[in-house]
């Protein structure tokens, strides 16, 4: 993903051989390219965290209607 969002697309490389050619790019600024790794991570995780919520949610719906169909009381 780093390296797309900076114009390299290679997707054959090897994680040394991306470094090298991450580096070697003219405006190459190490600051701003951790900063940018770090928004790709926080958008990961935070993708990761919505996706466990909503299957919690549907699993609790889940619970729920059995229940229901059960006819338990859940209060």
């Amino acid at each position: 993903m780093l390296a797309s969002e900076l114009g390299i697309e290679n997707d054959t490389s090897k994680i040394t051989e991306l470094k090298k050619l991450i580096t070697e790019i003219p405006s190459y600024d190490e600051n701003i390219v951790k900063e940018l790794l770090n928004a790709i991570i926080d958008e990961l995780k935070n993708k990761e965290m919505t996706r466990k919520g909503n299957a919690l949610m549907n699993s609790r719906k889940g619970n729920v209607k059995t229940n229901l169909r059960k006819g338990r009381n859940l209060m």
